[in-house]
């Protein structure tokens, strides 16, 4: 192989990887974490080790890998089903971390966790039952209740020592005819969610116990209940947003309405493109987009070589 063509290959691996981490690691750090470990819809639990080459093929197997504390989770675009991830407990239902301290990092509008109610004979159907610290970052959840009855069994956030931070997700239910946002008994729940969407088909009733649950900067298509002792800070009920969750709603109520600041340093938007981890901000390349990046480093190698020969004729 000629110089030009490894140098081509050289430059083409490091601008890829450039690309591919720019979007993420200008927001997430990745190389914080002690190990990262990928999942992708191409993945395999059985041959692979959860790199980035070699991706599992679900969450479940990426949170078994991963250490007690210090690690994430990388998931790419597509759907995942999280049904019962972790220890599969009563109550541990949707994600569940199985007690680690181990972080979500999504693709943002295009990581999918489904949370399936036909699927599943456990009473509650929960999005989130972790006990281990997890912070998520732009993942969207879906939720089918399959029609379970009341506000604990179709709360948000439960059961039990439940705690994490959310950051720029969505949250959609349906097929749920009532939904609370924490159920917590022992009233140790600590989450906090941040520039988040909540799309649901209702609104929101009391929480049944533990409203320990603090909100920021998000919306909900429905009405939040704001008296049921939850914190709820710079939040919006009964928005409009496009499939992408773009707020099409009156823009003076959700534009620098929010706590914090945006990545461009104006006080924070309201909903997933609003602050530090937006939509926006958080993008990962699609594959033309490395196809077309390939193409201009050949052309650029073909135009030097025709130059190195005209100024060095043989």
């Amino acid at each position: 192989m000629g110089s030009i063509s490894k140098r081509l290959l050289v430059s083409l691996a490091l601008l890829s990887c450039c690309v591919l981490s720019t979007a993420q690691s200008t927001v997430i750090d990745l190389s914080s974490y002690n190990n990262v470990y990928y999942v992708s819809t191409t993945g395999d639990d059985t041959l692979n080790t959860g790199t980035a080459a070699n991706p599992f093929a679900t969450v479940d197997r990426a949170i078994s890998a991963a250490a007690s504390t210090g690690d994430a989770i990388f998931i790419g675009g597509g759907e995942f089903d999280i049904t019962n991830t972790g220890a599969n407990n009563f109550g541990d239902s949707g994600l569940n971390n199985d007690g680690k301290d181990v972080d979500f990092i999504g693709t943002p509008n295009e990581t999918v966790f489904k949370i399936d109610g036909t699927a599943t004979t456990s009473r509650d159907l929960h999005f989130y039952s972790g006990k281990g610290f997890s912070r998520v970052y732009g993942i969207t959840f879906v939720r089918d209740s399959n029609n379970r009855a009341t506000n604990y069994m179709n709360a948000f956030f439960g059961f039990g020592t439940v705690q994490g931070e959310f950051y720029n997700s969505v949250f959609k239910s349906v097929n749920s005819n009532v939904i609370g946002l924490t159920y917590d008994n022992t009233n140790t729940l600590d989450v906090s969610v941040f520039n988040s969407v909540f799309d649901v088909e209702v609104d929101f009733s009391s929480s049944y116990s533990g409203r320990n649950l603090q909100l920021f900067n998000s919306v909900s298509n429905k009405s939040f209940l704001q008296s049921d002792g939850n914190t709820y800070n710079s939040v919006l009920s009964n928005v409009t947003f496009d499939e992408d969750y773009n707020i099409t709603s009156d823009a003076s109520f959700w534009q620098d309405a929010g706590v914090g600041f945006d990545r461009d340093g104006s006080q924070a938007d309201l909903g997933v493109y609003g602050s530090t981890y937006s939509w926006a901000a958080v993008q990962v390349p699609s594959p033309s987009t490395l196809v077309i990046v390939a193409l201009a480093l050949l052309s650029l190698s073909l135009r030097s070589k025709k130059a190195a020969k005209a100024a060095f004729p043989l």
